[in-house]
């Protein structure tokens, strides 16, 4: 059995663990065939899909998930160059009304602006596409029904927004994560929303798009090592309470075993134990500072996930 995702990401390798679509649920099958541009039907039904790519596959949609600006393709959008706050996430109901006005199968959790649900939920031909229609049919294979859940999502007429499980556990703490930061109408935004409006148009583009696509990138490596992923930091790190430092400290560590893992293999252990004896051994100031304080907390949650207590 191969995967059949490969050709999509080439960005990682496939495992030796594969599962057909048809084993994993009706709601995960759409989500990670519409990642990719496709829709579940009689051919795309049998497809495998290795846990490596699932993974990935699966934290690229939870990080689009939390954008709080639109991320409708410029083909389709119908906003100024600058991607104004969006209302909420496309849906499978959604993305098929779409699909079938444009022929455009767009993820399941993109988010969309008011403007842009507005003209693309309409179902009509949208008029600034250029549609060319072939001279002679093109054999297609039919679609299935389609099942539709109206307690699935927080669809495109507003209805609220609920997951199903995943088939693997890790995938399914990808998605309990997802599913935390999820908001209903007339909810209050979250706080990554928040933020992100209150330092305005013009710093929020190129940095915040750059360290969005870092952390993704960061999440994807860290699936393969079956690590749990990064989430964005929003409150300065010397602002935060103890244990918000312990954790941050704890999620480090664990990426430099990653890391540490993948330089050496096998001995990744005894590269991160020189690595911290290089740092403790760099940094021995005569009076007490905050770097003192931070490298007692580095050691003391490297102590304790060492000896395991």
């Amino acid at each position: 059995m191969n995967c059949s995702f490969s050709c999509f990401d080439t960005s990682v390798c496939c495992s030796s663990s594969y599962e057909s679509l048809c084993d994993i649920d009706r709601e995960t099958s759409d989500i990670v065939l519409s990642e990719v541009g496709l829709l579940f039907c009689q051919r795309t039904k049998n497809f495998s899909v290795c846990n490596v790519h699932l993974e990935n596959i699966l934290v690229k949609n939870w990080s689009k998930n939390k954008s709080v600006r639109c991320a409708i393709p410029t083909l389709l959008s119908h906003h100024k160059k600058t991607a104004p706050r969006a209302e909420r996430n496309i849906t499978k109901d959604a993305m098929l009304k779409i699909h079938s006005s444009t022929g455009i199968v767009l993820a399941i959790g993109t988010p969309i602006c008011s403007n842009c649900r507005k003209h693309l939920s309409s179902g009509k031909p949208d008029e600034h596409l250029e549609v060319s229609v072939p001279s002679e049919e093109i054999p297609v294979e039919p679609l299935l029904e389609i099942d539709f859940d109206k307690n699935l999502a927080l669809n495109i007429d507003g209805e609220k927004r609920e997951y199903k499980r995943y088939s693997s556990d890790s995938c399914k703490k990808l998605w309990n994560d997802h599913q935390k930061e999820t908001v209903t109408d007339g909810e209050s935004q979250t706080e990554s929303e928040s933020m992100c409006f209150e330092t305005g148009d013009s710093q929020y583009s190129e940095a915040s798009v750059c360290m969005m696509d870092k952390l993704q990138r960061l999440n994807s490596f860290l699936a393969t090592s079956d690590v749990s992923p990064v989430k964005e930091k929003l409150i300065p790190l010397l602002s935060s309470t103890d244990k918000t430092k312990q954790g941050c400290v704890s999620k480090a560590l664990q990426c430099m075993s990653a890391i540490c893992e993948t330089i050496c293999p096998g001995e990744g252990d005894s590269l991160k134990d020189l690595l911290f004896k290089s740092v403790f051994s760099a940094h021995k100031p005569e009076k007490p500072s905050t770097l003192d304080e931070t490298a007692l907390i580095l050691k003391e949650t490297y102590n304790t996930q060492k000896h395991g207590y």
